[in-house]
C-alpha cells in the first residue's frame, strides 16, 4: 500500500468496486509527515500460531463475527509468541529533567534574542508553558535513549531496530536473556518486554446514542481527525453514501507492506462507523495488520509506530488528531488497571498531547478483568450493548435470550473501571455487518472527535468526563457493574456546561462539592464490606476520587481513582464500634476538596467475613519525595490499603516479577532502605504488595530518585563503640565467652583489636575485620575479673587512642583430679590468627558486617584474601558449591559484593574460593592464590515475623485523665531469630494504626525486653513477663486506640494485638 494522502485514481477503484457513489479525492497533503522506518527487522520471526477462532452469530454476505482481538503474550506463557531476539525497550523520563531543560532552553533562547541572533525557539515562551516542556521531553527522551543504548545497551552488543520519536519506546535487538536483564537492571529503563504477535479473530446504533441531534446541532467533528489501527479501509465510506470520501491519509505500518487494502472488511467496517458518528472528522487509516498463510496477525511495534505517527502528525500541525482507536485486545486479563510498560507510556504520551486512545474491552465474557491494552490506565476502555431488541442470539461463547436494547452483550469483558458502553451487536457499516467490542470502540473515537471539535479548548480529561458521566447508565447482568453507555449529544451538552469560555472569563479554580453514603446510609452494619454511593458536583467535571478509611489530607490521601458514584468498599480493621469513611473529590482541572466527604456508620460485625481476591494498592516514595539524595541509604515510605489489610511488602531495586520478588516481609509504612550499588545516576525501587489473605500486586509500585553522592568531606574522627562480655552478664563460669561489638563512624568502621591486656594502639598487633560479635576466650589464672579491651578503626584509618572495655567475674569449678592440663596459651593469644608467614594465605567472609539475622535475601559480603587483587584474582561466591572444581563462574576479585542467598528459612552457609587469573604475574604470587582456602561465613535468614495470639498478649488499657496506662504480656514468640523489642503506636478514634511505624517517625515508641531471652525461642509463651507504658499528654474524654507489634532480631515487625479506649 502507498504512503501518504490516498491519490483519485485508488479512492475511485475502491469506490468502483463497492459500487459506491463517485468521491473526489482529498487534496494532498503539504507537509509530509516521516513515518515509522519501514525496514526489515533483523531477527527472523518466529512462525506465527494459527488465528484463534471465529465467534459470534452470522452476519450478512461477507460479515464476520467478534471484534479484532489480539491473541498475545509474554514469552514463556503458554502458546505465547514474539520475534525472537527483539524487545520493546520504555525509558524512564524524569520530570525534574524535562524541567531544567525546558529551562535551559529559554533561558538560550533570551540571551541569543539578546544578541541579536535568531533564537533557535521562540524567545519570551514560559518555560513551564505546554509546548517548551513537550519540546524538552523529547530532548530528554532522546538523550536518556541514546545514554543507555551507549552504556548499557552497548555493553550488551544491543542494536536499535526500530525507534519511535514521540515515545519514550524503541524496538531493540538483543541477543541473550542475560541481555535483557542487564537493561531491565538500569535505573533509566522502566520495562523490557517481548515484541509479540498479535492475532485477531473476528468480530440502526446512531439513534440510540443521539448522534443525529448531536449532528442537527451543528457537532459533527469538523476540524478533527481519528486514527484508526486497523486492518486498512477497502473503501473510503459506506455503500450509497453521497459525502465525498474523508480518508486523508492511509499507510501501511508494517515492516513489509503485504498491498491488502482489508482482507477480511473489519478496518472497513471500524472506519465507517467512526465516519457516520463523525461525520465532520477526516479519517486517518493507519494498517497495522500483516496478513499471509498462517492468518492475520499484529506485531507491538508496529501497533506503537502507528500511535508514534500520530501524534507526531499532531505535533507538526498536520493533521489535528483528536483521538485513536484500537479495535484489538489480547489475552492477558487484569482485575485492576495494568500500569507500566510500552502501551502505559504511549497512552501517556498521548493524552498530554491532547489525544484520546479508545480501546475495545474484548469478547472473551470476563466479567471481572480487561485485557492489554484495554486496561492501561490511560486507555479509555469500551463495552458492547445491544442497539435494538432482537430475537435469540447464540454465540461461540455465550447466549442472549432475546436481548433487549441497551443490554450489555454476554460476550463483552468487563471490570470496576470499564470506561464507557457502546452500541456492538450487530453493526451494519462499509458494507459489513460485524458484532463486537471492536464495534463499539469506534462509537465513542468517533464521539470524542466530536467533543473535540464542539469545545476546542477542553482537555481530554475533560472529554473523557463529559463522555463518562452524561451517558445512561447500564448494568451488565454478568455481574452487577453498573457502566454509562455513549450519548454523543448528552456529552456535548455537559462538556460545553463544564469547560470555561475563552471570552477572558476566570479560569476554574472552585473544588468539587460532593458526598458518601455507606449502605444508602445505614447506621450499622453486620459485614465490613459495605457499599458507597458517592455523588459529585464540579462545573469543570469530576474527575477522579480518592476513597480512605483514615483521617488523612488530600496530599497524603492515595490512590485517586476515576470518579464514580458507586464502589464497593470494605471498612477498617478492628473490633466492632464507629467505622469513618472519607472522600476527596478532584475536577479535570486539579481542584482538590480541602476537606473529605465523609460518613460514619457502626460495624455490628460476627465472625467471619467475606473472600477477597482483590490485591492491595498504594505508593511508595523515596525520602519524602525528593528529587536527589547525596546517599544510598534512604528511606522508604509506603501507604497501602486493602479490604483484608496489608500483610507483606518485597522491596526491590531490580524490575521483577512478584514471583521472583525476595524476601517478602511484614508490612511496614517506613522502611530504612539502601539503594543498588554503582555510581552516581537515577535509581528505581520497586515495591510489591500483600494482603492477608495471599492477594499479591501483579505490577509493583515505584520511586525514582538521583543518587549525587558529594564529595568525601575530610574525616579525622575515630570510631565510637562499646562492647559487652556474655550480653552484659555479672559472672561466667567458664573462660569461653562471646563478645557483643556496637560501632558507629562517619566512614565506616572497617576493622578492631581485641585483647586481654591493655595495650597502646599501635602495639595491639592481630588488627581483623570488623564483627559486630566474636566468640573469645579469656586470660586464663585464678577465679577473678576479667577484663577484655577493644580498639576500632574506620576506612580512614582512624584508629581509637584509648580502647573501650568490658570486665566480668570468673567463677570457675576447680579442675577435676587428674593429669596436668598442656599449657595454657598466653594472654595475647585469642581465635583471631596472629601473622604467621608459615601458616600460608588466609581469607576471611564477614556477612553484613558480621550480623547474626537477615529478613532479606539480599545480603552485603565483605571478601578479605592475603594477595588477592582484580587484575590477579578471580573468586567464585556460592551456597551450592563443595569445592572450587563446582564452580561455575569466576569474576574478578571484589572486596564487597552483594549477593542473594537461595535457602528458606535457617542459617545461609556461604563459601567464596579464589584462583589465581589467567596470565597472573610470578609464580611465588600465583602459588599463593593457589594456597588461599575458601572463605565461609554463616548468616540466619528469617523473613518470618514473631507470632502474637491475642489471648496470649493479654493486652488492657487502663485510662485517666488526659493519659492512658497499656499492660501487656511479653508473650510473642519467633523460632528463628528470637524476640528482640516491642513497638507501641496510637492514633486518635476508634480505628487502631494500622502498623507499627519504627521510629524515627514519631508515630510509635520502641519498648525493650523487661527481660531478655536466653535463646532464639524462649521470649514469650507462658509465664512471659509483663510490661506497662505510660502514655500522657492526650486529650482528655477522648476515644484512642492502640496498637502493640513485636520486633524479630532480624528486624520483622508483627502486625500485633490492638486495644481501644477512652480517655477520662
Amino acid at each position: 500500500m502507498r504512503d501518504g494522502p490516498l491519490p483519485s485514481q485508488l479512492l475511485l477503484a475502491a469506490t468502483l468496486l463497492l459500487l459506491l457513489a463517485a468521491a473526489a479525492a482529498p487534496a494532498r497533503a503539504s507537509v509530509a509527515l516521516a513515518a515509522a522506518p519501514d525496514a526489515r527487522l533483523a531477527s527472523p520471526a518466529a512462525a506465527p500460531p494459527a488465528a484463534a477462532s471465529t465467534s459470534g452469530a452470522a452476519g450478512s454476505a461477507g460479515s464476520s463475527d467478534g471484534a479484532a482481538v489480539f491473541r498475545s503474550s509474554a514469552v514463556g506463557a503458554a502458546g505465547s509468541r514474539a520475534v525472537a531476539g527483539q524487545w520493546l525497550v520504555t525509558f524512564r523520563v524524569n520530570t525534574s529533567d524535562v524541567k531544567a531543560a525546558a529551562a535551559a532552553a529559554a533561558t538560550a533562547s533570551t540571551a541569543s534574542a539578546t544578541a541579536g541572533a535568531r533564537a533557535a525557539s521562540p524567545a519570551g515562551v514560559p518555560p513551564s508553558s505546554a509546548a517548551a516542556l513537550q519540546s524538552a521531553r523529547l530532548r530528554v527522551q532522546a538523550d536518556v535513549k541514546a545514554r543507555v543504548m551507549r552504556s548499557t545497551g552497548a555493553a550488551q552488543g544491543a542494536r536499535v531496530a526500530r525507534d519511535f520519536s514521540r515515545l519514550p519506546v524503541s524496538l531493540v535487538n538483543l541477543g541473550a536473556a542475560s541481555a535483557v536483564e542487564a537493561l531491565r537492571a538500569d535505573p533509566s529503563v522502566a520495562s523490557v518486554e517481548p515484541n509479540r504477535y498479535n492475532f485477531r479473530q473476528l468480530g440502526q446504533s446512531l439513534p440510540l446514542i443521539n448522534q443525529p441531534l448531536a449532528a442537527a446541532q451543528g457537532f459533527k467533528g469538523a476540524g478533527c481527525a481519528v486514527a484508526v489501527l486497523d486492518t486498512d479501509l477497502g473503501s473510503c465510506a459506506a455503500p450509497g453514501d453521497p459525502e465525498p470520501c474523508r480518508v486523508a491519509y492511509a499507510k501501511d505500518f508494517t515492516p513489509l507492506d503485504d498491498g491488502a487494502m482489508d482482507d477480511d472488511g473489519h478496518g472497513t467496517n471500524v472506519a465507517s462507523i467512526v465516519a457516520k458518528t463523525a461525520p465532520g472528522a477526516k479519517l486517518l487509516v493507519l494498517d497495522v495488520f500483516k496478513t499471509d498463510k498462517s492468518g492475520s496477525y499484529a506485531m507491538d511495534s508496529d501497533i506503537l509506530a502507528a500511535v508514534d505517527w500520530a501524534l507526531a502528525a499532531k505535533a507538526s500541525g498536520t493533521y489535528n488528531v483528536c483521538a485513536i482507536n484500537l479495535s484489538m485486545s489480547s489475552s492477558s486479563f487484569s482485575a485492576t488497571q495494568c500500569a507500566g510498560g510500552a502501551y502505559d507510556s504511549a497512552f501517556a504520551a498521548a493524552r498530554a498531547a491532547g489525544v484520546i486512545s479508545v480501546v475495545a474491552a474484548g469478547n472473551d465474557r470476563q466479567k471481572g478483568a480487561l485485557p492489554s491494552p484495554a486496561c492501561v490506565p490511560g486507555a479509555v476502555s469500551v463495552g458492547a450493548v445491544y442497539d435494538r431488541n432482537s430475537s435469540s442470539r447464540t454465540w461461540s461463547k455465550c447466549t442472549d435470550s432475546a436481548p433487549a436494547q441497551d443490554q450489555v452483550a454476554c460476550w463483552s469483558n468487563s471490570a470496576s473501571y470499564l470506561t464507557l458502553l457502546a452500541p456492538g451487536a450487530v453493526i451494519n457499516a462499509g458494507g459489513w455487518s460485524m458484532a463486537g467490542t471492536s464495534q463499539a470502540a469506534p462509537h465513542v473515537a468517533g464521539a470524542a472527535a466530536v467533543l473535540k471539535a464542539a469545545v476546542p479548548t477542553a482537555t481530554a480529561d475533560e472529554i473523557v468526563v463529559a463522555l463518562a458521566s452524561s451517558g445512561r447508565r447500564v448494568t451488565d447482568p454478568g455481574n452487577g457493574i453498573t457502566t454509562p453507555r455513549l450519548d454523543v449529544a448528552a456529552g456535548v451538552a455537559a462538556l460545553k456546561a463544564a469547560v470555561p469560555p475563552t471570552n477572558g472569563a476566570p479560569v476554574d479554580s472552585e473544588a468539587p462539592t460532593g458526598s458518601v453514603s455507606i449502605n444508602g446510609g445505614a447506621q450499622s452494619t453486620t459485614s465490613p464490606d459495605v457499599s458507597l454511593d458517592i455523588t459529585g458536583s464540579d462545573k469543570a467535571g469530576v474527575a477522579s476520587m480518592c476513597v480512605t478509611n483514615a483521617a488523612v489530607s488530600a496530599a497524603e490521601c492515595a490512590p485517586y481513582e476515576p470518579f464514580t458514584v458507586t464502589k464497593a468498599w470494605r471498612l477498617a480493621d478492628g473490633p466492632n464500634g464507629y467505622r469513618t469513611v472519607f472522600v476527596f473529590l478532584r475536577d479535570t482541572r486539579g481542584n482538590t476538596m480541602a476537606a473529605p466527604a465523609r460518613d460514619t456508620i457502626i460495624l455490628q460485625a460476627p465472625a467471619g467475613v467475606a473472600p477477597d481476591t482483590t490485591p492491595p494498592t498504594g505508593a511508595v516514595q523515596i525520602n519524602g519525595g525528593a528529587a536527589t539524595t547525596p546517599s544510598a541509604a534512604v528511606n522508604l515510605t509506603v501507604s497501602a490499603s486493602d479490604p483484608s489489610g496489608v500483610a507483606a511488602m518485597c522491596v526491590s531495586n531490580a524490575a521483577v516479577s512478584a514471583a521472583a520478588c525476595a524476601p517478602f516481609e511484614p508490612y511496614a509504612g517506613l522502611k530504612q532502605w539502601r539503594l543498588a550499588d554503582g555510581g552516581d545516576g537515577a535509581r528505581t525501587v520497586y515495591v510489591f504488595l500483600q494482603d492477608a489473605v495471599g492477594n499479591t500486586m501483579a505490577t509493583p509500585v515505584q520511586a525514582y530518585i538521583i543518587l549525587q553522592t558529594p564529595a568525601d568531606a575530610p574525616d579525622t574522627a575515630p570510631p565510637t563503640g562499646s562492647v559487652q562480655i556474655n550480653g552484659g552478664a555479672a559472672s561466667t563460669n567458664s573462660t569461653s565467652v562471646t563478645l557483643t561489638i556496637a560501632a558507629s563512624d562517619a566512614s565506616g568502621v572497617a576493622s578492631m583489636c581485641i585483647t586481654n591486656a591493655a595495650v597502646a594502639p599501635a602495639a595491639c598487633a592481630a588488627y581483623e575485620v570488623f564483627t559486630t560479635t566474636k566468640a573469645w576466650r579469656l586470660a586464663d589464672g585464678a577465679n577473678g575479673p576479667r577484663t577484655v579491651y577493644l580498639l576500632l578503626r574506620d576506612t580512614k584509618g582512624n584508629t581509637n587512642t584509648a580502647p573501650q572495655q568490658a570486665t566480668i567475674q570468673l567463677d570457675a569449678p576447680p579442675p577435676a583430679a587428674g593429669p596436668s592440663p598442656a599449657p595454657a596459651p598466653s594472654p595475647s593469644s585469642s581465635p583471631a590468627p596472629s601473622p604467621d608467614p608459615a601458616a600460608g594465605p588466609t581469607a576471611r567472609l564477614v556477612i553484613n558486617d558480621g550480623a547474626a539475622f537477615t529478613s532479606s535475601r539480599y545480603v552485603r559480603l565483605s571478601i578479605y584474601a592475603d594477595g588477592a587483587a582484580p587484575r590477579t584474582t578471580r573468586m567464585c561466591v556460592s551456597q551450592t558449591a563443595a569445592s572450587a572444581a563446582d564452580c561455575p563462574a569466576w569474576p574478578s576479585f571484589s572486596s564487597s559484593k552483594r549477593f542473594k542467598i537461595s535457602g528458606g528459612q535457617g542459617p545461609q552457609t556461604v563459601r567464596v574460593f579464589f584462583k589465581a587469573a589467567a596470565g597472573a604475574a610470578g609464580a611465588a604470587a600465583r602459588a599463593s592464590l593457589a594456597a588461599l582456602p575458601p572463605a565461609v561465613a554463616t548468616i540466619r535468614y528469617d523473613a518470618r515475623a514473631p507470632s502474637m495470639p491475642q489471648a496470649d498478649m493479654q493486652l488492657k488499657a487502663a485510662p485517666g485523665p488526659g493519659s492512658v496506662t497499656l499492660s501487656y504480656a511479653q508473650a510473642a514468640t519467633d523460632a528463628e531469630s528470637g524476640v528482640a523489642s516491642y513497638l507501641v503506636a496510637s492514633s486518635k478514634g476508634l480505628a487502631p494504626p494500622k502498623r507499627c511505624v519504627p521510629p524515627p517517625s514519631g508515630k510509635s515508641q520502641v519498648r525493650s525486653l523487661v527481660r531478655q531471652p536466653s535463646g532464639a525461642a524462649a521470649a514469650g509463651g507462658a509465664g512471659a513477663p509483663s510490661d506497662a507504658v505510660a502514655l500522657g499528654g492526650l486529650s482528655q474524654r477522648t476515644d484512642y486506640a492502640f496498637r502493640v507489634c513485636a520486633v524479630d532480631r532480624a528486624g520483622n515487625v508483627a502486625p500485633g494485638v490492638t486495644v481501644v479506649t477512652r480517655t477520662a
